[in-house]
């Protein structure tokens, strides 16, 4: 994490297993919680003042490729390598829908203002849930 003031390193996120390659996934602050996708499919979630991991979620069966936070903040969209997009309750930490579909990797997700999940594949396919 960088410090914008003095672009110094103010705080590192140590705890990240070497095989997670943590600098490669996406991030997302979710309220006081810092999401990582990482290449070993988990997403860590760390509190944002801290940076001490508090979760390991079990999201993907490859590598997190993307992460969208939904408009209320309070559910996120993991998306993967599998094919997979997964939606997570952040109050819980727990998967509420697995959306299957996609020929190839899951390569981002977004939400339109009517609440749909919008996934778009590495293959070119767009699918709105």
């Amino acid at each position: 994490v960088w410090d914008t003031n003095s672009y110094e390193v103010s705080a590192c996120l140590l705890d990240a297993p070497r095989h997670s390659k943590a600098h490669a996934g996406p991030l997302k602050v979710v309220g006081n919680l810092v999401l990582h996708g990482a290449i070993d499919g988990a997403i860590r979630v760390y509190d944002a003042a801290s940076f001490t991991l508090l979760h390991t979620l079990r999201a993907h069966r490859g590598p997190v490729l993307g992460l969208a936070v939904r408009s209320e903040g309070t559910r996120v969209v993991s998306c993967g390598s599998d094919g997979a997009a997964v939606e997570w309750e952040m109050a819980s930490l727990t998967a509420t829908t697995a959306m299957q579909g996609h020929e190839g990797g899951v390569a981002g997700a977004a939400t339109d203002m009517n609440g749909h999940i919008i996934t778009a594949c590495i293959d070119g396919s767009i699918r709105t849930w």
